[in-house]
């Protein structure tokens, strides 16, 4: 029954080449560790690791993400060093940002502790280790600053210089410190007078004043020119590109304001043009610092001269931001409203308005009767 049926039997050969797509096996070299060699769509790429079992597992994953079309080159981000993306981020990126100066100087504070790491040696385990060392030495509120420097320069080399890395950006599996405290600090007469008197600066006593009358930015302030300022109808005009949320607002000015600038003008011989203060922000800051110091130390002195315990917390922990904070409050106490205030102080919300009002309970007395 079988007689006219023909079975045919096929030998192949098995060939030399390997199927496309296969995978290749890790070589094993001379000094023990294992090399993989092979072409992605990105081009040849060739690994080497220190255990087979880790380069099964890697060209495993390579080969999955090939299949479902997720597989990226991790190649740029392996030989790229976060120094190099770092400056690269101060010259490309910067330049268009309005707190630029001080961004740059915290992400080459980073760079002095990252900077010799590869981006894919850069792991949530070397995060958390800077962060823990960060924390012995400044705030939170610091390390909270510098963490979030650290995540948006990662993820702009990531999402737009083609640095891709394969767990991701490893400043998100780290947990941020909390948040400051919100400040409450208010100068007293006392201490705004023996700053003042402290200063050794050309400018730095009119900043202080005008900043306490007009509720002012140090960086408004310091780049006021006299073609922003009409003394005739008390308003200083600021542009979009003066102010910190890049929208211009017209700043009415108190008659103590009105005065100081009016003596301030006659003093630089009635420009129409220039600036009304010829210093940086910056400049501005460490100059109240000095000046700070100054007048501790004539407060100490004095005090030993009269026998008499000095107050700790005279002149301490006060900063020149403090300002704007006594200057936001002294609108609330002398009766503005809600929306007189936001109006002079170019808050974009109400929350953030808040956060600058600190009033004294002595204030409201009269109110509760």
């Amino acid at each position: 029954m079988f007689r006219n049926l023909r079975v045919h039997f096929v030998c192949r050969r098995r060939s030399k080449h390997k199927r496309p797509g296969t995978m290749p096996k890790p070589q094993k070299l001379p000094s023990g560790k294992y090399r993989v060699q092979l072409t992605t769509p990105a081009g040849r790429r060739s690994k080497i690791f220190a255990s087979r079992a880790n380069a099964t597992k890697w060209l495993r994953k390579v080969e999955h993400e090939i299949d479902v079309s997720k597989w990226k080159d991790s190649a740029k981000a392996e030989r790229t060093t976060f120094a190099e993306v770092g400056h690269q981020y101060i010259d490309k990126v910067l330049p268009h940002h309005k707190s630029g100066k001080q961004t740059a100087y915290t992400i080459r504070r980073l760079i002095r502790w990252f900077g010799r790491y590869r981006l894919t040696q850069i792991s949530p385990a070397v995060v958390a280790d800077w962060k823990e060392h960060r924390l012995e030495q400044v705030a939170n509120g610091t390390v909270r600053r510098e963490m979030i420097c650290l995540r948006v320069v990662i993820k702009t080399a990531i999402n737009e210089w083609d640095c891709h890395l394969p767990h991701g950006n490893p400043v998100l599996s780290i947990r941020l410190p909390p948040a400051a405290r919100p400040r409450d600090r208010r100068p007293t007469e006392a201490e705004v007078t023996a700053i003042v008197e402290a200063s050794e600066s050309a400018h730095l006593s009119s900043i202080i004043l005008l900043g306490i009358e007009s509720a002012m930015r140090r960086s408004e302030m310091t780049l006021m020119v006299w073609e922003w300022i009409d003394l005739y109808r008390r308003l200083v005009t600021l542009p979009d590109e003066a102010t910190k949320t890049g929208v211009g607002r017209q700043v009415p000015l108190s008659t103590k304001a009105t005065a100081l600038l009016r003596d301030i003008h006659q003093a630089q011989g009635y420009p129409t043009t220039g600036r009304v203060f010829d210093m940086d922000p910056n400049a501005v800051t460490r100059a109240f610092i000095r000046a700070r110091r100054r007048a501790q130390g004539v407060y100490h002195d004095e005090c030993r001269r009269l026998g008499r315990q000095p107050d700790p917390r005279h002149l301490e922990d006060l900063r020149l931001h403090d300002l704007r904070h006594e200057a936001t409050s002294r609108l609330f106490e002398k009766g503005f409203s809600i929306i007189e205030a936001q109006l002079v102080t170019g808050h974009k919300t109400i929350d953030q308005l808040m956060r600058y009002t600190h009033l004294k309970p002595e204030s409201v007395l009269d109110k509760l009767g």
